[in-house]
């Protein structure tokens, strides 16, 4: 019966969101050496993928933002389950579903059907309720110094700070719970920022009303 009850408690969800390059997945990595639960980043998987069956470029096929979306759903919907299942009190995501907006937004795309599909799923989860906070991931130092693409990251410099800048404007809008987690850490640093910012918040000691 105690067992049954404890596996039906809500878990909760935290996402890292943030331009490219600004040290996200880095910051997952080092949540999960600490034991943390995480979720692991979809579109790489799906990047690689897509070019494994002969796709160049992934990222500029129709609908890829709306595949994200629903593969980060449906991976971070499977992570939280597996939790309760283990009791596990919280889960960490490498990037959340406002994404779709950013994305669409700055590549001139929020007329197309695959942004008004996206947008009617977003409005469905509810993001708002899904995640008990975001962290907002600043750039680890100057960007047009340390900024590299690579096979995944394919943005260029200029494209990946409108997608920087935009992501803090879509998430502030949904979010008055949105953490910045400061640069110039090390992986490790901005861990154990975000982990003390986790404990004020579930004693209480932070109050999400506080970030509006």
């Amino acid at each position: 019966m105690l067992n049954s009850f404890f596996s039906s408690l809500p878990v909760a969800l935290y996402g890292i969101v943030g331009g490219p390059g600004v040290g996200k997945t880095s910051i997952i990595e080092a949540l999960k050496e600490k034991g943390e639960t995480t979720v692991r980043e979809v579109a790489t998987d799906y990047i690689f993928e897509r070019m494994e069956e002969g796709v160049k470029e992934p990222w500029a096929e129709d609908n890829f933002q709306l595949s994200i979306l629903n593969r980060t759903l449906h991976r971070e919907n499977e992570t939280l389950e597996k939790s309760r299942i283990l009791k596990k009190k919280r889960v960490f995501s490498d990037r959340a579903i406002l994404d779709l907006f950013v994305y669409l937004d700055v590549r001139g795309k929020l007329q197309t059907e695959e942004f008004k599909k996206g947008n009617e799923i977003i409005k469905s989860v509810k993001p708002e309720e899904r995640y008990k906070a975001v962290f907002l991931v600043l750039p680890w130092g100057d960007a047009t110094k340390d900024y590299r693409k690579d096979l995944n990251r394919h943005e260029e410099l200029d494209e990946a700070q409108k997608l920087t800048q935009k992501t803090y404007e879509i998430y502030s809008q949904y979010f008055s719970r949105l953490i910045e987690v400061p640069g110039r850490m090390s992986p490790k640093e901005r861990a154990e920022f975000v982990l003390r910012k986790v404990e004020e918040i579930e004693t209480g000691a932070l109050s999400l009303a506080a970030l509006k």
